[in-house]
């Protein structure tokens, strides 16, 4: 009987997962581990209580045996810059705004930097608006935007609405900022330049709007 990983994972191949010596670990194979993170995100019951956001998300079919997984992987433009060691997220949103599959169609490898650029930190944030935080008095609203992995603080702000629309517009400048940089890279899919020309006009419509920005789904600004 094959055991499934997480209940679900079907390893139908004859690769070895990973090489020992004396009982450490050496080497662990790339693709099994992406393909096990992949499954653990969305079936394994302690990680989605770290990462609630995950709760409901699904493997597709067909990935859920790793031959087939593996196949999508290497026909992919980017598997040899993620193989050799550059970065890459798996992600599942950007191509066609949110998405609750993994599945060859919803799913691209991504730069871990740009990845980290669409983060919306819900647990830190709470109910307050994207990009918005309480001041250490507790008093105004501080508003930092995320770029390249690190947060720029915009000021300090007497509404969460003020903070909001700062974040807002200086997130829509750093997406399309990002997206240049990101073209001229040999992994650049143009399906995520699409996607992410859609969020900053997304942002930008908000802020014109006065409408709170609630996630990055660009579906509807098109």
């Amino acid at each position: 009987m094959v055991k499934l990983l997480f209940g679900v994972g079907i390893y139908d191949s004859k690769e070895p997962t990973k090489r020992t010596e004396n009982g450490i670990t050496i080497w662990r194979n790339p693709y099994y581990t992406l393909w096990r993170n992949m499954l653990q995100r969305c079936y394994y019951s302690d990680s989605q209580e770290k990462f609630p956001t995950y709760q409901g998300v699904k493997v597709v079919d067909e990935w859920l045996y790793y031959s087939n997984f593996v196949k999508w992987l290497k026909d992919q433009p980017q598997h040899d810059s993620w193989l050799h060691g550059k970065n890459m997220t798996l992600d599942k949103d950007i191509i066609q705004g949110y998405s609750r599959i993994y599945s060859p169609y919803t799913t691209v490898l991504v730069p871990q930097w740009l990845n980290k650029l669409l983060t919306e930190s819900k647990a830190s944030r709470g109910k307050l608006p994207l990009g918005v935080s309480f001041s250490t008095d507790g008093k105004r609203y501080r508003a930092r935007v995320s770029k390249n992995s690190e947060n720029l603080y915009l000021g300090l702000f007497d509404s969460p609405v003020q903070a909001h629309a700062a974040w807002q517009k200086a997130k829509a400048e750093i997406i399309e900022n990002s997206v240049a940089e990101y073209d001229q890279q040999s992994e650049c899919d143009l399906r995520v330049v699409d996607s992410l020309k859609r969020i900053a006009l997304k942002l930008k419509k908000d802020f014109e709007t006065g409408v709170e920005t609630v996630n990055y789904d660009w579906r509807g600004y098109e």
